[in-house]
Order: C-alpha cells, then structure tokens, then sequence
C-alpha cells in the first residue's frame, strides 16, 4: 500500500531554515531589558554621586583620612 501523505513525518528543509534562530530571540531580549534597566537606573538618578558613601546621619562632607590633614 502507498503512503497517502509522503514526507509527513519528515518538514522539509524551508521550514526548518525559515525565521530567525531562537537563541537570537533570546539574546535580543536579554539585551532589551538590560538597556531598559540601565535607562531606568540612569534616568532615576538616586544613588549615584560622591554623596553615596557617606554616612547617611552625618550633615558634614565625608573626606578620606589623610585628606583633612592635607587641607589644614
């Protein structure tokens, strides 16, 4: 008896080389979101400058050691 729907079981080869390879997708959305993180951090701007490591009580500029000696 012949096959009624020969090639069934095997897709032919346009349809495995057509669209873009999942990894890339992958990769494109990765980066995606690591620029809309990096546009968010940069655009909301908290947390960043030299005030950052001082002390957060402290009113006065926070100098390293040795740098108040120097300006005396």
């Amino acid at each position: 008896m012949a096959d009624p729907h020969p090639g069934e079981n095997f897709p032919d080869s346009t349809e495995r080389s057509s669209g873009t390879p999942r990894w890339v997708k992958v990769f494109a959305a990765i980066a995606v979101i690591l620029g809309l993180l990096a546009a968010v951090i940069l655009l909301t701007g908290e947390g960043h400058g030299p005030g950052r490591h001082a002390p957060s009580g402290s009113s006065e500029r926070h100098m390293p050691p040795g740098m108040t000696r120097a300006l005396s």
